[in-house]
C-alpha cells in the first residue's frame, strides 16, 4: 500500500487528503460555533449573562462535533473520488493526443520514406533510358525496394 492509500485515524482518511479533511473540518467547526453562539445570543433570555451563553453553546457543540466530522469525512471522500476520476479522464486524453501524434509522425514518415524511394526509382530510370538512347549498354541493377514498416 503507498502512503497516498493509507488511512489514518478512526475516520479512515486516506493521509494524501489528511490536511484536506482537518482544513474542512477546522472551517466547519468555526462556522458552526459562530452560529451556533449567534443562536443562542439571540434566543438568550433577558436575565442570562455572556457566561451562560458560552456555557449554552458549548452544550450545542457536542453533537456538531461528531456531525461535522462525519460530515467531512464524506466530503473529502466526495472530492477524492472526483479527482482520481477526472485523473483517469485526464490521462485517457493524454494517451489519445500520443497516440494521434504518433500516428501523424509515423504517416509523415512513411510519405517521405515513399518519396525518397520513387526519387531513387526516377534517377535510376533516367539513368537507363539516358543509355539507350546514347546506345550504350547499361548494366546497373534496379534500386532494391524498401520495406516501409514503421509500425514498430
Amino acid at each position: 500500500m503507498t502512503p497516498e492509500e493509507t488511512r489514518e485515524s478512526i475516520w479512515s482518511v486516506p493521509s494524501s487528503w489528511r490536511k484536506t479533511y482537518f482544513n474542512l473540518f477546522a472551517l466547519s467547526i468555526v462556522i458552526g460555533t459562530a452560529f451556533t453562539a449567534w443562536n443562542e445570543w439571540t434566543r438568550k433570555p433577558p436575565d442570562w449573562s455572556v457566561f451562560e451563553i458560552v456555557q449554552s453553546t458549548c452544550r450545542s457543540l457536542a453533537p456538531m462535533l461528531v456531525a461535522a466530522s462525519a460530515w467531512c469525512v464524506i466530503l473529502v471522500e466526495i472530492f477524492n473520488m472526483w479527482s482520481e476520476t477526472y485523473r483517469q479522464w485526464l490521462h485517457g486524453k493524454i494517451e489519445q493526443k500520443v497516440a494521434r501524434e504518433t500516428a501523424k509522425a509515423v504517416a509523415k514518415e512513411k510519405t517521405a520514406a515513399r518519396v525518397e524511394e520513387y526519387k531513387r526509382w526516377e534517377a535510376w530510370n533516367t539513368r537507363r533510358e539516358d543509355a539507350a538512347s546514347q546506345g550504350k549498354p547499361f548494366s546497373e541493377p534496379p534500386p532494391a525496394r524498401i520495406e516501409i514498416n514503421l509500425s514498430e
